[in-house]
């Protein structure tokens, strides 16, 4: 099967250094968080070196040096991701600009990695960043079912 062929496993950023979907690193009750628990811890193993994973986020930083590698940032935590030109050279990356990322895990724990395969800018779609804390946690809650 190959990479493309495998399903991606919807996560926090924090999930790649080994924490649950909250409390949200921005300390703060945001819109986005607000009136909902959205603890959920994911099966041992969930994410690991090579993993498919999709993620959403807003741009903390651009390294224009590096091909435009990409900081993304959830809430949760950031992930640096490299060469983003080579995946998506048509969308303009700038900070504050919320993203959907399909890719695979080069590196776990305090700054992990993630190589994009796939990049969307999801600036016109105002529901997304709402309805993305959800979808993790369901999908995660549905595996951890599946598991025990």
């Amino acid at each position: 099967m190959s990479f493309l062929q495998k399903p991606s496993r919807k996560i926090f950023v924090n999930f790649l250094s080994g924490g649950a979907g909250a409390p949200w690193e921005d300390g703060q009750s945001s819109d986005q968080h607000r009136d909902r628990d959205l603890r959920c811890f994911p099966p041992e193993d969930y994410v690991k070196v090579n993993s498919s994973v999709w993620m959403q986020g807003t741009v903390a930083q651009v390294k224009e040096a590096e091909d435009n590698a990409v900081i993304l940032n959830d809430g949760t935590g950031s992930v640096l991701l490299p060469a983003c030109d080579k995946v998506a050279s048509k969308i303009p990356f700038k900070k504050g600009m919320y993203l959907m990322v399909v890719g695979s895990v080069l590196r776990l724990g305090r700054e992990p990695v993630v190589r994009p395969v796939k990049i969307q800018d999801l600036e016109t779609q105002p529901r997304a960043r709402d309805l993305w804390p959800l979808e993790v946690r369901d999908q995660v809650n549905f595996l951890n079912k599946t598991t025990h």
